[in-house]
């Protein structure tokens, strides 16, 4: 990950970052490695869409594919949409 200082980055973690207080469900170490790599953009498993900043990471959670959800996440403008199948 040094490596790649120079160049943006995207992770991709089937559990979603801790955010907002030990008490919420997520990982605490990969809201760890969020913070310290600052990803452009973290794509996380989840029931349902969500999105919410980590620090400078865009994280999002498009939701569940078997249900036909999915996102369309605009880098330029750092958000995403819910969309649906």
């Amino acid at each position: 990950m040094r490596e790649t200082k120079d160049y943006q980055k995207i992770f991709l973690f089937h559990t979603p970052p801790t955010h907002r207080g030990p008490h919420e469900g997520g990982s605490e170490v990969l809201a760890e490695l969020a913070k310290t790599y600052t990803p452009r953009l973290v794509l996380t498993g989840g029931e349902a869409f969500g999105q919410e900043y980590l620090g400078t990471s865009l994280v999002v959670a498009p939701g569940r594919l078997s249900e036909g959800r999915y996102a369309l996440v605009d880098l330029h403008e750092r958000e995403a949409q819910e969309k649906r199948l």
